[in-house]
């Protein structure tokens, strides 16, 4: 039985890390965008919330070893940047 329980949390460290990666370069890439557009608002909304981001699965994934809480933490935190930027700005 521990042995499911280890490919288990293996498999769920992977899915993160896979996440982790792909949405820090849709990040990345929408900051960039951000500067080529001088939009200074989301320039600071994503280099905040990468680095939020970031903090999150470090703290999650390696000290605290919670790692079934990052994926629905890091949906929180993308969708309330993501509400807080349409909000402000409004939806274009």
């Amino acid at each position: 039985m521990e042995e499911i329980q280890k490919m288990k949390l293996e498999t769920l460290k992977s899915k993160n890390s896979a996440m982790f990666y792909t949405l820090l370069i849709s990040l990345i890439a929408a900051g960039f965008y951000s500067v080529a557009a001088n939009k200074v608002f989301e320039i600071w909304v994503y280099g905040i919330e990468i680095l939020i981001f970031t903090g999150l699965f470090i703290v999650l994934q390696y000290v605290l070893k919670k790692e079934s809480l990052f994926p629905y933490l890091s949906i929180v935190l993308l969708y309330s940047a993501a509400s807080t930027v349409i909000i402000v700005k409004g939806a274009l």
